[in-house]
């Protein structure tokens, strides 16, 4: 696989200034001669397919505070990601937003997702950890990380909110909440697409939908999704095996009721993400380091690249086998004094995987059943006071079996079953003082219920066979010692919301909040009272201003953001008590306190008809208040070549280490400067037909991936490019697509972790290389 270096430091600083002379450029036209062209208020309504003949831009409805309206009217900081953008990008996974919103890091552990959103996250790669960025698919919570794929086929649009989502979404929120919302049933009538597409790295990727009203009251769409590519590894990880599919009916029994019912299977399959070695300078590993002498038993766990890359990954024969089904209702009806709505849900997650890492392999079966029921009354449409009030229920029972075998002697096997059950009552509402003056506040309380029961074994078995291990006679771990951890807690949070919203003048707005975010507490495998972790929270001030001028021509929205982030929570190698004992394990700490601060600036800008720029460009000023973790790599002699303070020798639960102070440092995966650049253009052709030329770029400034801080953790600037050139018959019956995504064929290492035998050596993932591809599609 080859890979180029990373864009140049000249050509980031160009894009870069290109962006902000944009911004500048939307900032110069607030002037007297701009015009509205319709109320702040006015009921909005979207227009995908856009009006070739009109200059405007398109509006887009978002739901991101639980009711319909314009984008530009929401006063929240959210980005909404159309269907039409998803498919131009051809994204298939949560972690391919990244591409489309600036501040958003997303990488993999295993068969997780790991999701930063301005610097909070987490690297919850375990079945104790949760993400701090709250996935929603329709209404419905996903609970798992490992869940978060699997559901971007057939999408109406994603958005993105940045900033705690306390009041509203509740439950692990703290960061922000990513919403998918599909393509509903219509009764209009018969309607459909399929799609076929054909790529590079042995791309097969297809889709089809089909809409079928049923009569004037009911309809059913169906829509499946199959897509598979080879790996972009040399050992063959990276790949993709999914399939999908979703089947709704809406039905439609009166003038106010609506009922849809909803249930959605997927299954990934393959080897699953790969991991790439980094060397103390942050180079790729190859044979040739030093540090491949070190260790007979830990150098037998790598092989090297076949087709002469200067990259050396881990074994080849892990897999995944992940299928995620659920089933929702979500029953609507007008009160005539307010709307209801009534949302019960089940999901079920079975996450199957064995993967190799630096030093050791994971084996791990994860059963995870979640219900959940949310009930709220909302104001009407059309009344003054826009207000929102609810009922949420979650219960969670999750088992896994996770089996590690660290090569060198140490093998540990985990059998915990963790329960969640959470409450909460929530409520918001915008009350107007003025006609263009209102007020903005929400509360939330929530009781979150969690326990576990667990069983590891921890021993010096030897050589043992994985990924089997089923507890009997003639199974290795009948010789390791077992440890019961058992525990139960309850966690309290009280979330809270209030601003205001003011218009200055029918389309351009400002808007101020002050809100809280929370996410619960949890367990690790320990002893009580090592045994868990505390909530941590974090309180958000944003200032924003949402603007359309020239005709709505230019759209400029601007956001300045203050946050204290308090409790922070990191997974990492820590640790532990077993029956008294110290040991080592994957926990879960609160490591510390941090500030993140800066601005966002976004803009649109249709310049003709045909022709439409756009950017988006977001400075994070963030730095750990305090940051420390107790490492146990620091013990005995060996390097750690970390910029960040060590202290004196220290044992810690039984374990030898060292304290490692991170204050001062900036926040992992939270780089100072990210945007995008993008420009269309539309070819009117002789017959009708219209060629659609698109390009839009990402820029990232460096930034440390890794929590350790050292060299190998350490990402650098760049720059990646997407083109596709779309042809669109004149009757609009079908389209061919022709793409090449990341041009410059940048090596971007996303999110890993230090290697827990030789500090300095790291191992992460690798974002996609150059790929290109063909697409065709037809509609009726």
């Amino acid at each position: 696989m080859k890979r180029n270096s990373v864009t140049s430091p000249s050509t980031r600083r160009h894009l870069a200034g290109g962006a902000a002379a944009l911004a500048l450029a939307a900032l110069a036209a607030v002037a007297p001669g701009a015009r509205p062209a319709q109320a702040q208020q006015a009921a909005p309504q979207s227009s995908p397919g856009g009006d070739k003949e009109s200059a405007a831009l398109d509006e887009i409805v978002v739901t991101a505070l639980r009711r319909r309206e314009s984008l530009q009217s929401a006063p929240v900081a959210v980005t909404a990601v159309t269907g039409e953008a998803l498919e131009r990008q051809g994204m298939n996974n949560v972690a391919d937003l990244q591409k489309q919103v600036a501040g958003l890091q997303i990488s993999y552990g295993g068969a997780v997702a790991d999701v930063y959103l301005r610097g909070v996250g987490n690297f919850a790669t375990d079945q104790y950890a949760e993400s701090a960025i709250a996935m929603n698919v329709d209404g419905v919570y996903i609970a798992k990380p490992a869940g978060f794929n699997g559901f971007f086929f057939d999408i109406d649009r994603v958005e993105v909110l940045k900033g705690p989502q306390g009041t509203l979404y509740g439950r692990n929120a703290s960061g922000g909440a990513i919403n998918v919302i599909t393509r509903k049933p219509d009764t209009d009538g018969v309607g459909g697409e399929a799609g076929i597409e054909f790529g590079s790295y042995d791309l097969v990727k297809a889709n089809a939908a089909l809409n079928v009203p049923l009569n004037d009251k009911v309809a059913v769409r169906g829509s499946v999704m199959v897509s598979s590519h080879s790996g972009y590894l040399s050992d063959g990880y990276d790949d993709d095996k999914t399939q999908a599919a979703r089947v709704q009916v809406l039905a439609k029994p009166d003038d106010v009721t609506s009922i849809l019912a909803s249930v959605d299977y997927s299954h990934l399959g393959g080897k699953g993400a790969g991991t790439i070695l980094l060397n103390q300078n942050g180079k790729v590993l190859n044979s040739s380091d030093p540090w491949m002498g070190a260790s007979t038993a830990q150098a037998n766990a790598f092989k090297l690249a076949q087709n002469g890359a200067p990259q050396l990954p881990v074994q080849d024969t892990g897999w995944q086998n992940i299928r995620n089904m659920g089933a929702s209702v979500d029953f609507e009806r007008d009160l005539g004094f307010a709307n209801l709505t009534f949302i019960p849900a089940v999901r079920y997650l079975m996450d199957d995987y064995y993967t190799w890492v630096p030093g050791f392999s994971d084996a791990v079966t994860d059963h995870t059943l979640t219900s959940s029921v949310e009930a709220r009354l909302s104001s009407e449409d059309d009344s003054w006071l826009k207000w929102v009030a609810g009922l949420y229920f979650f219960d969670e029972d999750d088992k896994s079996h996770f089996r590690v075998n660290q090569l060198v002697n140490l093998t540990y096997a985990n059998f915990p079953e963790l329960k969640t059950r959470s409450y909460a009552a929530f409520g918001d509402v915008t009350a107007p003082v003025t006609e263009s003056f209102r007020l903005i506040g929400g509360l939330r309380y929530t009781i979150e219920d969690k326990s576990q029961h667990a069983v590891d074994y921890t021993g010096f078995p030897g050589n043992v066979s994985l990924p089997s291990f089923t507890l009997n006679g003639n199974d290795p771990l009948a010789g390791l010692t077992p440890a019961e951890h058992i525990g139960a807690t309850t966690y309290y949070a009280f979330n809270w919301k209030a601003g205001f919203q003011y218009d200055l003048n029918p389309k351009s707005m400002v808007y101020f909040t002050a809100s809280t975010g929370f996410k619960s507490g949890g367990y690790i495998l320990s002893d009580a009272p090592y045994d868990r972790y505390a909530p941590e929270k974090l309180t958000a001030f944003e200032l924003g201003s949402k603007n359309r001028f020239f005709d709505d021509r230019l759209q400029l929205n601007l956001e300045a953001f203050y946050w204290k982030y308090k409790n922070h929570q990191e997974t990492l190698f820590g640790p532990v008590v077993d029956n008294g004992v110290g040991n080592t394990g994957r926990i879960t700490v609160n490591a510390g306190d941090a500030t993140i601060k800066g601005f966002d600036v976004s803009t649109k800008y249709k310049l003709t008809p045909r022709d439409m720029i756009s950017a988006d460009v977001e400075y994070l000023d963030s730095i750990y208040d305090s940051f420390s973790f107790f490492s146990w790599l620091n013990g005995g002699s060996l390097p750690f070549n970390t910029t960040c303070k060590i202290g004196a020798s220290a044992v810690r639960s039984g374990v030898a280490g060292r304290m490692v102070d991170c204050s001062g440092r900036g926040l992992i995966r939270a780089p100072k400067w990210t945007g995008t650049l993008g420009y269309e253009h539309d070819f009117d052709l002789a017959d009708g037909a219209v060629l659609a030329a698109n390009i839009d770029s990402q820029f990232s400034s460096g930034y440390y991936w890794g929590m350790d801080f050292i060299a190998a953790e350490y990402q650098g600037g760049y720059t990646t490019t997407n083109i596709s050139l779309t042809y669109t018959a004149a009757s609009g019956g079908w389209s061919a697509t022709g793409y090449v995504n990341n041009v410059e064929d940048a090596v971007i290492f996303t999110g890993g972790n230090q290697d827990m035998f030789k500090p300095g050596i790291a191992y992460t993932n690798i974002r996609p290389p150059r790929t290109f591809g063909v697409r065709g599609k037809v509609s009726f």
